[in-house]
């Protein structure tokens, strides 16, 4: 099923999606910072959340724009924190496990709470039936989304 875009509502709906991650970008800083850590530290944290344990190698595959030896020192901050512990990796003692400890866990918890409340006060705008509508186009996009993933390309 192939339809076309009309322009205006296609400049209408980039606009909100600009507005979300603004918004959402706007909720993670102010949550980062009543956390007091930074971007980076947090995303690690949450690299760590989705994965579970890995070695700081691996680690490092996820946050791309970070140097091994930056990597070092924003562990060395977490666990001096208690967000993160090291530990020697069973199959290989020349390499460190990163995982997080129940500090992190509890604080990523709070997250989502953030996140639902977001969402919470943009529904509320909304009638019930528009509310379902809604849910429903937002599946029919996902599907459309998941379909496409891994094909982002940029355009010079």
């Amino acid at each position: 099923m192939s339809t076309t875009v009309e322009s205006n509502h296609l400049d209408t709906y980039s606009e909100f999606m600009h507005a979300i991650g603004q918004k959402m970008r706007q909720y993670s800083d102010c949550y980062q910072g009543n956390c007091q850590l930074t971007r980076t530290e947090f995303s690690l944290i949450c690299v760590l959340e989705q994965h579970g344990s890995m070695k700081m190698k691996d680690l490092n595959t996820y946050l791309n724009e970070v140097s091994l030896s930056t990597l070092t020192r924003l562990i060395d901050r977490l666990e001096a924190d208690n967000y993160v512990k090291r530990s020697t990796d069973p199959s290989d003692r020349r390499c460190f496990m990163i995982s997080l400890t129940n500090k992190a866990i509890m604080l990523l918890k709070g997250y989502p709470k953030q996140m639902d409340q977001l969402a919470a006060d943009m529904l509320t705008s909304l009638t019930s039936d528009e509310q379902q509508t809604l849910i429903h186009l937002i599946h029919k996009m996902s599907h459309q989304i998941n379909k496409n993933e891994g094909a982002i390309g940029y355009e010079a």
